[in-house]
């Protein structure tokens, strides 16, 4: 088809308002079909359109004339149902080529339409160029504007809106977390920040789950316990084979097939009738699917996720590392230990390292472990037997907890017990040392294991003895590396720098080794901490709290600080559920705008984006026993008189107050 003239676009100009006839009319509507033909480019690139294709336009009982303006309403194919005859891109055709967005019959003249149509307007530079060319254009426009017409539709009011408005606010913040590996969410209480967190934290999460039929086995590990569908038993994953997966079940072992478990996770089939999915290997892969399904989904059982807050007498021994006391028969023990973000950021480092593992070596670890694991069953079952495990005439094993065996000597000195880590005698198999001599040699063996490398060397052969089956190569899919999580709520409530010490430096330099005040023998680094790419931190902060300490500029350059404010609920809510003539009514006690510019109530030291009262208080809660009077009189109310005894509000604003509670009729009697 001709490509679009400049001749067509003053043939449009010069035939507006005049009255309709047959020969302008022929050729109008030959322009339309070149509008038309761009639409239906469109279409293969994922969007529908609507066209009325007709030059004219009535201007009186049976009369008409010709528009100044062609145009087509365009949709992405995703919202067409939401948006048809509400709002839609235009693609216009007057004295220029041009696109824009645009509220249709009812919703045209809104505020929301008339904003988003200035702020996208783009007119087309087409002389000389061919239909490809106007077809990347508009596709350019809709990728700059695709959040405009998102948050067009919301602000109009179409509910269904509502989510895909809510996620790109999301988006937003976990792009920037991934940026910045640590931000903190801070605005006045109500505003919903540790909401906001938990959000972006599953979104973040999600980003693990790109789940395909190819890459499904990826997520689970030998061992793993898996919950069957009905959750009335456990399963034990015993091989990850490279087309099925082999359960241990009570019964006869189970194989489902890869294509099984990806068919049962699209579908969700988990939640079919047991009588659909009874075969033999089925309801086996629902069992998969749905544990794949649930750790996606429930933050709770997220072992990614970890939520935790901060009070002003919280320390570093409580965060970081920290010495525990523990009882051993007569004697108290004091051990280092990992405390929150050290068995956090330890756990997210495995992840991290068994991502760039080969899966062979992943594999013989998980064997190598569960070998282990039955060999100390023998150990302590001797322990429990006779008291001991003899390792020499003289020395023996007396105790065992999660990490290590502990050993003695018949005469030592006040029977004092050594401990040997786990971790030695597993390095040491992987190693395989042919005598005591190569085994004092290891370079991943502890100080300890070299010097007491006799008694090691003992447990070791015992170990490599006490095995009776052979390792087995398996095929698995390389594992991406997990995201963890953790959210760190009121984190300005401790002294910050006191609580992080060292991993102030450690913020900045992910992946990079940091040298500990404590040395904790179980963990992976002994006297270092590293935090790994994959670990990242929200924290959120109630700007309106005096209370607590203020963060320095060397925390406060390692994180980024985003706003969560007060907002109006009403186009979210349904009608009822949200106070909203309240909500404006508290609001002008802070502000004149939209947080920017303080009311006359507000003292001079305080902004209004710091201290107003967040949206939630605004939320009617009847269900929970929570109506407008009861939120007013025992939540809202107290706030902002408290707010006036402490200078945040001028004593003027009692007098507000009190109005408020008159106008709403809010006192309880």
């Amino acid at each position: 088809m001709e490509f679009i003239k400049n001749e067509d676009l003053k043939l449009i100009i010069s035939c507006a308002g005049e009255e309709v006839n047959n020969i302008d009319f022929d050729k109008l509507k030959n322009v339309y079909s070149k509008l038309k033909h761009i639409c239906d480019l469109l279409t293969k690139k994922g969007f529908k359109y609507e066209i009325r294709q007709d030059p004219r336009k009535q201007a009186g009982p049976g009369k008409f004339v010709f528009q100044d303006y062609q145009w087509a309403k365009v949709y992405p194919s995703e919202f067409y149902n939401m948006a048809s005859d509400k709002f839609a891109y235009i693609i216009g055709f007057s004295d220029t080529v041009h696109f824009h967005l645009m509220g249709i019959k009812d919703f045209q003249y809104q505020k929301a339409s008339t904003e988003a149509s200035k702020k996208c307007w783009t007119e087309v530079d087409f002389e000389n160029k061919n239909y490809e060319f106007v077809v990347d254009e508009f596709l350019k426009f809709d990728r700059k504007f695709k959040n405009l017409f998102i948050e067009t539709g919301f602000k109009l009011g179409i509910s269904d809106f509502k989510k895909h408005f809510e996620k790109i606010n999301i988006d937003k913040n976990k792009k920037l977390l991934e940026y910045k590996k640590q931000i903190i969410l801070q605005g006045p209480p109500g505003t919903g920040k540790t909401r906001e967190a938990k959000l972006i934290a599953k979104e973040l999460i999600g980003n693990n789950f790109k789940i395909s039929e190819k890459n499904i086995f990826s997520f689970f590990t030998i061992n793993q316990e898996i919950l069957a569908r009905k959750e009335s038993t456990k399963y034990i994953i015993k091989e990850i084979n490279q087309d099925s997966i082999l359960l241990s079940t009570n019964g006869e072992d189970r194989s489902p097939t890869r294509k099984q478990i990806y068919d049962s996770y699209i579908g969700k089939l988990w939640e079919k009738s047991s009588e659909e999915r009874k075969s033999n290997t089925l309801s086996y892969a629902d069992a998969l699917a749905k544990n794949l399904f649930n750790r996606f989904n429930d933050l709770k059982n997220n072992d990614q996720i970890k939520l935790i807050q901060f009070h002003p007498s919280y320390t570093y021994e409580d965060f970081v590392r920290g010495i525990v006391a523990e009882s051993k028969g007569e004697k108290i023990e004091y051990k280092n230990v990992n405390k929150t973000l050290g068995e956090f950021a330890e756990l997210a480092l495995k992840n991290y390292q068994k991502s760039t593992k080969s899966d062979s070596l992943l594999s013989k670890n998980e064997w190598v472990n569960e070998q282990f694991d039955n060999f100390v069953e023998t150990v302590q079952s001797k322990i429990d037997d006779t008291g001991e495990y003899r390792l020499t005439d003289k020395v023996k094993l007396v105790d065992i907890d999660e990490s290590a065996f502990y050993y003695t000597g018949d005469s030592w000195f006040d029977s004092a017990k050594h401990r040997m880590k786990f971790s030695d005698i597993k390095e040491a198999f992987l190693s395989d040392p042919a005598d005591k001599k190569a085994f004092k040699t290891l370079a991943n063996i502890s100080g300890s294991a070299k010097q007491h490398y006799g008694y090691y060397y003992k447990v070791f052969s015992d170990f490599k003895n006490s095995i009776t089956t052979k390792f087995k190569e398996v095929d698995t899919v390389v594992r991406e590396p997990e995201n963890f999580v953790l959210i760190i709520d009121e984190i300005n409530r401790a002294n910050l720098s006191s609580v992080l010490g060292e991993l102030i430096y450690a913020l900045e330099y992910r992946g990079e080794e940091v040298e500990s005040m404590y040395s904790v023998d179980d963990s992976l680094l002994k006297n270092k901490l590293i935090l790994p790419p994959n670990l990242y931190i929200i924290g959120t902060m109630n700007t309106a709290d005096r209370s607590v300490g203020h963060i320095d500029y060397a925390i406060r350059r390692r994180f980024a600080f985003v706003e969560v404010l007060p907002k109006d609920l009403t186009t979210e809510m349904k009608d009822g559920e949200f106070y909203t003539d309240l909500f404006s009514a508290v609001k002008a006690l802070f502000t004149k705008d939209e947080y920017q510019t303080k009311s006359d109530f507000v003292s001079q030291e305080f902004e209004p984006k710091d201290v107003a009262l967040g949206h939630s208080y605004f939320i009617d809660k009847t269900k929970d026993g929570g109506d407008i009077k009861t939120r007013w009189n025992y939540e809202i109310k107290p706030i902002l008189l408290e707010y006036v005894r402490d200078g945040v509000l001028k004593e003027t604003a009692s007098k507000q107050v009190i109005s408020i509670e008159t106008k709403f009729d809010l006192k309880i009697q």
